[in-house]
């Protein structure tokens, strides 16, 4: 039996069309429904006092029958080439910015992820002590002292198209999710985007051990290079690199095997290097508390072909089965 995984696929709709309209497809399909969302994300900044700025974007989570998360539609800023950054916003799609992310979870429980107008966002940032002033085709919010916290404004450059589809957090029947949500994006117009890559996620536990650990470094260090060639990783992605050779210095240092588990994960949340966005996101494995209890394998090339993302996996699926189980031939099969 497969292990748990989960994956996200990077897409975009065709001109005219949204992340929407695949949601609203897909819960007829499993005879659901969606419900939309706030997505919150960060993206570098061009002010020169702040280094990132956190933005929220409507969302859209696809309800089955049953009530559980049959995928979950969302935003990626990575995906550009292909859009048209002259294009207004669509009418109703909002976008919250702020260098602060706990304002804009605040707002996400308080704003409709559609259509709010300036009444709706005044009246629910009115609870939060704030004022809404209106600013060049936008809402400013202020605090008492008259200082900006946040802003909403439309979602400009065909952002609404851009779709990472998200599917059920760590699930056995990932191949068949594959086949019927790719058939159904291909059928309204849906492409790979030029910087898109595909993401799996598999349960962390496993490979808290120091000997997995190793065998993962061992990998995906010396052998990184070929399992990028070995899965075409795309070059366009920006959200992708080599793992640290720090790591591989780590797992081959004398003491190594007389550490335990939580002394090597300390040490690793110590490397500046060891970042998300890496060909494998260890940020989740080596923390204390969490949000999400994956290793991601990020460096698979985008797909909507649910023949192939299922062949990507077979592959990952056996290089991390061989990582587990002590076997040397993960990197083979990446020769």
């Amino acid at each position: 039996m497969r292990p748990r995984t989960g994956a996200e696929l990077e897409l975009l709709a065709p001109a005219g069309s949204s992340r929407a309209v695949l949601a609203d497809e897909l819960a007829n399909n499993v005879g659901g429904r969606v419900q939309a969302n706030w997505h919150i994300d960060s993206e570098p900044s061009a002010h020169s006092k702040i280094d990132l700025f956190h933005h929220i974007t409507p969302s859209f989570d696809v309800i089955d029958k049953e009530g559980s998360v049959y995928a979950r539609l969302v935003d990626d800023i990575t995906i550009r080439r292909d859009l048209n950054a002259k294009h207004r916003s669509e009418l109703g799609w909002g976008r919250v910015v702020s260098d602060d992310p706990r304002f804009l979870r605040m707002m996400a429980d308080r704003l409709e992820p559609i259509g709010s107008t300036f009444d709706d966002v005044s009246s629910a940032m009115e609870a939060l002590g704030l004022t809404c002033i209106e600013h060049e085709h936008a809402i400013k919010m202020v605090d008492s002292s008259g200082a900006s916290v946040a802003l909403l404004a439309g979602v400009p450059g065909e952002r609404e198209r851009v779709c990472e589809l998200i599917s059920p957090p760590l699930t056995k029947q990932l191949p068949d999710w594959f086949d019927k949500v790719t058939a159904t994006a291909a059928r309204l117009g849906f492409v790979v985007p030029a910087e898109s890559a595909t993401h799996f996620h598999y349960d962390a536990e496993p490979f808290r051990s120091p000997g997995v650990f190793r065998r993962l470094i061992w990998n995906f260090v010396e052998h990184g290079d070929m399992i990028r060639q070995r899965f075409r990783t795309n070059p366009n992605c920006s959200r992708t690199g080599l793992l640290p050779t720090e790591l591989l210095d780590l797992v081959d240092s004398d003491d190594y095997e007389t550490k335990s588990w939580n002394e090597i994960a300390s040490r690793v949340r110590t490397m500046k290097d060891v970042v998300k966005y890496l060909d494998v996101n260890l940020t989740n494995l080596i923390a204390d508390d969490p949000k999400v209890d994956t290793v991601e394998f990020r460096m698979l090339p985008g797909s909507i072909s649910g023949e192939g993302l299922r062949e990507m996996l077979v592959l990952m699926d056996a290089i991390v089965e061989q990582i587990r189980l002590g076997d040397s031939g993960g990197a083979g099969l990446a020769s």
